[in-house]
């Protein structure tokens, strides 16, 4: 059997990403990993949790962390509104958690050639490379995250928590 001519091929499908509003900028998850999207129920805090972490919340019966995607981006801290919403993922991604925000935008199809992949900055480093790429869609610019990478993010920054309010150990001669 011999292989189709490169143009016969055709163009390489379009990726959806689950779009939505964090401050005045637009971002992107990849749709295929949202499970829902919600309006945030109550919230159950969780003490000395990093600023990210707003706490545990209850979603048909099962246990969610919800995060402040905003927090993680160094964006400040969402304030919960009518608009805001929580986006929760598969379990694919771990543990089950979800993330705020401002509001949904709702679902863009992004071909390969509408994609860019993120030049590290300054900014992305200081999000532990949370930001994977930045696609344009309909005269708009969507910072594309890396959803794969924000619970390792938030474990991060609970490991600097912990380090911050442990006490040296000082060890005593015998």
């Amino acid at each position: 059997m011999t292989p189709l001519p490169p143009a016969a091929v055709g163009p390489a499908p379009a990726r959806s990403f689950c779009t939505f509003h964090l401050g005045e900028g637009l971002f992107g998850l990849d749709a295929t990993l949202v499970q829902s999207v919600n309006l945030p129920p109550p919230l159950t805090p969780l003490p000395q949790a990093p600023d990210a972490v707003r706490g545990y919340a209850n979603l048909r019966g099962q246990i969610h962390l919800v995060l402040d995607l905003k927090r993680l981006l160094n964006l400040g801290a969402t304030d919960c509104t009518a608009d805001t919403r929580l986006v929760v993922f598969k379990a694919v991604l771990g543990d089950p958690f979800g993330v705020l925000t401002d509001r949904v935008a709702g679902v863009a199809a992004l071909r390969p050639d509408q994609i860019e992949g993120s030049r590290l900055s300054e900014a992305d480093s200081a999000s532990d490379g949370l930001v994977c790429g930045v696609g344009k869609f309909e005269g708009e610019l969507i910072s594309l995250l890396d959803a794969g990478k924000i619970l390792p993010a938030v474990e991060k920054s609970l490991t600097a928590v912990r380090r911050a309010t442990v006490s040296p150990v000082t060890e005593t001669a015998s």
